[in-house]
């Protein structure tokens, strides 16, 4: 079982923390934390995240410039 924290999933969609933060507060099928820590930084499991990016394919694809990778290469 592995366990991600924002920073960890902003990574993951390169995207800033604060946009996640915006995604689990206003998404309501966004994941709920597996755990709150004492500093109340939230953790989800890795499995969750997995199962909401196969919904929201969008967050799993790099974009440039407003392109997808894909295409961005393509062009090269």
């Amino acid at each position: 079982m592995k366990v991600l924290l924002l920073g960890d999933i902003a990574h993951r969609w390169a995207v800033s923390v604060e946009r996640v933060q915006e995604l689990a507060a206003l998404d309501l099928s966004f994941p709920n934390p597996y755990m709150i820590l004492p500093s109340e930084e939230s953790l989800y499991l890795e499995t969750d995240i997995i199962e909401y990016e196969q919904v929201r394919v969008e967050l799993s694809q790099v974009y440039i410039r407003g392109r997808s990778l894909r295409a961005f290469l393509r062009r090269g």
